[in-house]
């Protein structure tokens, strides 16, 4: 697996898990490419340079960003490698003591991954997704 900037065309190439399909929208949206592109998100990429999955930390305001990851339907056997990627990207990417995510009620898979990846969740957001669905959220504090 390689992981390289993203670029906005990573998304058009990218085949979301179907966790993840009400995001398309967003997804598709004019301008959120670029936006995501702008915040020096990170794409992984399999060896033959298919899109497994795109990620960042967005700035919520100063010192707090928000975790956000947008992973391929086939990206489970390059998970534990996503992982280390991932939390190689959290220490290295700045400014941030506090770093917020949020999951989907149910998907257990998600907070086993951020477990994973040292966040502790914090409780429930009601109708937090786009399309209204409920979240957990999650935060990994830095000293």
């Amino acid at each position: 697996m390689r992981i390289v900037r993203f670029q906005r065309d990573h998304l058009k190439a990218l085949q979301l898990q179907p966790a993840q399909a009400y995001m398309l929208g967003e997804v598709s949206a004019a301008g959120y490419g670029e936006m995501l592109e702008a915040e020096g998100a990170f794409t992984a990429m399999d060896d033959v340079g298919r899109v497994l999955a795109v990620a960042g930390v967005s700035a919520r305001w100063q010192g707090v960003g928000t975790l956000w990851a947008l992973i391929a339907c086939d990206a489970g056997p390059h998970m534990r490698t996503l992982i280390r990627a991932t939390k190689g990207y959290l220490e290295n990417v700045g400014g941030w003591h506090r770093v917020e995510a949020s999951v989907d009620v149910g998907f257990d898979a998600g907070e086993r991954l951020l477990v994973l990846l040292g966040f502790e969740r914090e409780g429930l957001a009601r109708r937090y997704r786009p399309d209204g669905g409920d979240c957990t959220i999650w935060a990994k504090i830095r000293q």
